[in-house]
């Protein structure tokens, strides 16, 4: 009768968290996938890597970029697959993101169900869910960062794993299997997988347990063991980061101190934070605070009650709110992102999700009446009362989200993609779109949107601008065409107009697209620039007479023609580049005008092994083909990443997969629970 009681008020309480997460989400379902921030740039990212960059090359920004090594494999590897089979990519998308946004919540009450009643764990999972960073603004699952709560989401399953013994091969493939899922799923969530692996690593070793205490159930090696398996079974996704490190760039997004214990907090968006402004959103400061600083109060208070070996989930919550906190408040900002690698902001999440593990001693130790009320009657007010406090902490993501097809700014995006795609052809090369995202007017809906990410997608250009200039990409610091920006120019002066004229020519780009109607005024008065085009507040310019060259000599006596930047019977396939050439003399070099990366690879004369042809980095991040010998000839750049990193994982998963079957023929099973669970 306990069991069904109990069943009864799981159901109820997830019905009641995915309730109110639903409402909460609600914007983001109807207008916000293809409008709301950082979404659309994502989308798009997926919709090139379903079709012509499923090599992992895409073409739809920053000349070129790997797509396969950005994001996770994984997921993002999941989003072209259902696309490709014919799911519409809103759909996939918008699925996706809303597990990302809800996971961490549902983690959080799994982990503390088992050491809670079913309304002290819901309601840890309920402050996670609606307080406000986790709702709006760019540090949230619904404002593109889906993959690094999902990412969070299996670090709170890992902290649960590593507070039960290590004694058997299915406890190792457990801990294997969750930090590879991990690792798979962002890069970022590397930080407090390591803080984790150190901390549990330490309270294993017998001065720190205590002598009488059973050192077979935390065995190092078996962890050490796990953790290593975890580690092969991400290689796909590390490993290629990992090599091609030299290519990338780390945007230190570090914050002081100050900012760090605002952002954890104070209910406001990061970017106001990083602009120094702390003033209270809205009129509903202290509305939008209360569940974070309730969360912050039931953690700081599981903490002080917390017995030293009771439970290791809260302690090692514990240690990872404090640990991260101090590395993203205190050491980042001293010794800078060069050093440290991806430290961010985005690492206060982690410290909500250690804030809401160490809150568990301070709900248990609430002792309430037991009074005994029909399961349907609990459901029901669980619901109720969730739906109502998701309307209320949902207002912010409801005046964020801007209007999709119904208001007249997005009517101007449909015009000028439809323009776009009847008259302006790949053979005048690439179109530079300048985004809607912090350009003027700052009152317009779409200002915030990074909505035109979506325009090679929607119009079948080759496309230029328009996304975050924050990727790691050496290209995307002089394509950026954020805040009234075209090529990372303020256009304040007649000689940073003739710089974006080199500039274009510098990227293949016989197109120009403006968002900032005072840019379009200044390009106007330049004879070179004719506008052909008005949507409102786009307008599009021709570089007049301008010819499509892919390709530039950068050596006396070379020449080479102009190529589609196809490969033969495939109009979209951005991943492999010919070539032909003809030089007077041995050891010629060209420019070709996509990014750089080590996984390109050349195949043409001179392609013997034994020096010859070399391809490196120019100075603005363009390929280099160096060393090129004289006559006629044609040649191939091809993008392909290596195969062994993938060989890794699939071993992985292989060995991952014979732990689980051997420990099942076994008949391993679960042990006793802690002290801790059994006092629950």
């Amino acid at each position: 009768m306990a069991s069904r009681s109990n069943r009864t008020a799981d159901l109820a309480t997830v019905a009641a968290l995915l309730t109110a997460g639903v409402i909460v989400a609600w914007p983001f379902f109807t207008d916000g996938y293809l409008t709301y921030l950082d979404n659309p740039s994502h989308l798009a990212e997926a919709i090139s890597l379903a079709n012509e960059g499923r090599t992992g090359w895409s073409d739809i920004a920053w000349c070129g970029f790997p797509i396969g090594v950005l994001h996770s494999p994984l997921w993002y590897g999941l989003l072209a697959w259902l696309i490709r089979a014919g799911v519409a990519a809103s759909c996939a998308y918008s699925l996706l993101a809303f597990i990302g946004f809800a996971a961490p919540a549902l983690s959080v009450y799994a982990v503390a169900r088992r050491r809670l009643p079913a309304a002290g764990a819901g309601a840890l999972a309920f402050l996670l869910l609606v307080q406000r960073p986790a709702v709006v603004g760019v540090g949230s699952a619904l404002g593109g960062m889906w993959t690094f709560y999902i990412a969070a989401a299996a670090v709170v399953l890992l902290i649960d794993r590593l507070s039960r013994p290590c004694r058997t091969t299915r406890d190792v493939a457990w801990i294997a299997g969750l930090s590879g899922l991990v690792g798979l799923t962002h890069l970022f969530a590397a930080v407090p997988i390591v803080i984790i692996l150190v901390v549990d690593l330490v309270r294993s070793v017998p001065a720190v347990r205590g002598t009488g205490e059973d050192r077979r159930d935390d065995a190092p090696a078996r962890k050490l063991a796990a953790w290593a398996l975890g580690a092969a079974l991400a290689a796909r996704y590390w490993l290629p980061a990992l090599v091609a490190r030299g290519e990338t760039v780390v945007h230190a997004q570090n914050l002081s101190f100050t900012a760090a214990l605002a952002r954890l907090a104070v209910p406001t968006d990061v970017l106001a934070l990083l602009n120094g402004r702390f003033a209270p959103v809205d009129g509903r400061f202290m509305l939008d605070a209360v569940p974070m600083l309730v969360l912050v109060a039931f953690g700081v208070a599981g903490v002080v009650l917390m017995r030293r070996r009771e439970d290791d989930v809260p302690l090692l919550g514990a240690w990872l709110a404090f640990a991260v906190f101090v590395l993203v408040a205190v050491v980042a900002p001293l010794m800078g992102a060069a050093f440290l690698g991806p430290v961010s902001w985005r690492m206060i999440y982690f410290v909500r999700l250690g804030l809401a593990l160490a809150a568990i001693p301070a709900l248990a130790a609430l002792r309430t009446t037991r009074v005994r009320v029909p399961g349907a009657a609990v459901a029901a007010v669980l619901v109720v009362a969730a739906a109502l406090g998701a309307l209320v902490w949902g207002a912010p993501l409801r005046r964020a989200v801007p209007p999709r097809v119904s208001g007249p700014e997005m009517a101007e995006v449909e015009s000028l993609w439809s323009w776009l795609s009847v008259n302006a052809q790949n053979d005048r090369g690439r179109v530079y779109v300048q985004d809607t995202f912090a350009t003027p007017p700052r009152s317009a809906a779409l200002s915030r949107s990074h909505v035109l990410a979506l325009t090679s997608q929607r119009s079948g250009v080759r496309q230029l601008g328009a996304t975050y200039s924050v990727a790691p990409y050496r290209t995307a610091e002089w394509t950026r065409g954020e805040g009234g920006r075209l090529y990372n120019l303020r256009l304040d002066d007649p000689r940073e107009i003739r710089e974006l004229l080199l500039l274009m020519r510098h990227s293949n780009a016989g197109y120009l697209v403006t968002s900032d109607p005072t840019a379009a005024e200044k390009i106007a008065t330049v004879d070179v620039f004719a506008e052909v085009h008005r949507a409102g507040r786009f307008a599009v310019f021709e570089l007049v007479g301008n010819a499509s060259r892919w390709v530039e000599p950068l050596t006396e006596g070379i020449e080479a023609e102009s190529y589609p930047q196809t490969g033969e019977g495939d109009a979209r396939d951005a991943s492999k580049l010919v070539v032909r050439y003809r030089s007077a003399r041995d050891g010629g070099a060209l420019l070709v005008k996509s990014s750089y990366h080590p996984f390109w690879r050349y195949d043409g004369p001179g392609n013997d092994g034994h020096g010859g042809v070399a391809l490196r980095a120019h100075d603005s991040g363009l390929t280099v083909v160096d060393g090129l010998p004289s006559g006629e000839h044609e040649f191939e750049l091809v993008y392909r990443q290596p195969a062994w990193p993938l060989w890794v994982s699939l071993a992985a998963l292989v060995a991952l997969l014979a732990l689980a079957f051997r420990s099942r023929r076994r008949g391993d099973g679960p042990r006793s629970a802690s002290p801790a669970r059994a006092r629950t």
